[in-house]
């Protein structure tokens, strides 16, 4: 199996001809960039959007302790492959702040 496929997710399937067995499965993608996670968002303060091919996720956090005004704003933009199929496109926001799309 290809490295970084989620095991969990490989799903087979026959070819149209039955001689081959064709295996799928999701490639877990991680970054290790500091700000460029979800953790501490509300789910109610994310925008998953799929548009055609393209994935946005956008995250805006406003507020103001103390009488200090601060925000955090993230954007991630994912082209998702011609093969997906898009119907079946689904998005979950752990308690960790890490958000899976399958």
């Amino acid at each position: 199996m290809p490295e970084g496929i989620d095991p969990t997710s490989v799903t087979s399937t026959p070819s149209e001809d039955g001689r081959d067995l064709l295996l799928t499965g999701i490639k877990r993608v991680q970054e290790n960039k500091k700000d460029e996670d979800l953790s501490g968002y509300k789910p109610d303060e994310i925008k998953v959007q799929l548009r055609g091919q393209e994935l946005t996720v956008t995250g805006k956090q406003r507020s103001e302790e103390n009488g200090l005004q601060w925000s955090r704003d993230f954007h991630r933009r994912i082209l998702l492959p011609d093969d997906v199929d898009l119907s079946s496109v689904s998005s979950r926001l752990s308690k960790e702040g890490l958000l899976t799309t399958s």
